[in-house]
């Protein structure tokens, strides 16, 4: 099955920390966040192929939490695969050296 347009809960983790969120991806596009950071970038699908690059940025400094990348911003490169409906997809941040970020995106309609 090929990615689909939609709204997705956002699973996500690194060695550093994990957190979830929700994005909506449609036509190319994504915007989302989460109680800390924003996601705004592009995304494209071949397939069961599935590769995006997004920015995230700290939209509000939250007590006692910090990016799971150690970075307020950066700028994700990501790809992966879908299986069903879920896409699992990993990557990194040139702002984040040594640290990859695994996600699993799971629809919400």
């Amino acid at each position: 099955m090929s990615f689909q347009d939609g709204f997705y809960r956002v699973v996500f983790g690194t060695p550093i920390g994990e957190g979830a969120g929700v994005a909506h991806f449609a036509q190319g596009k994504v915007h989302g966040g989460d109680s800390m950071m924003a996601y705004v970038g592009t995304y494209q699908s071949d397939g069961e192929r599935v590769s995006a690059t997004v920015r995230v940025f700290t939209h509000s400094r939250q007590p006692d939490m910090q990016s799971v990348l150690g970075a307020d911003s950066a700028t994700l490169a990501l790809s992966g695969v879908v299986d069903g409906e879920i896409a699992t997809l990993s990557g990194t941040a040139p702002e984040a050296p040594g640290v990859t970020l695994s996600l699993r995106l799971e629809p919400l309609s």
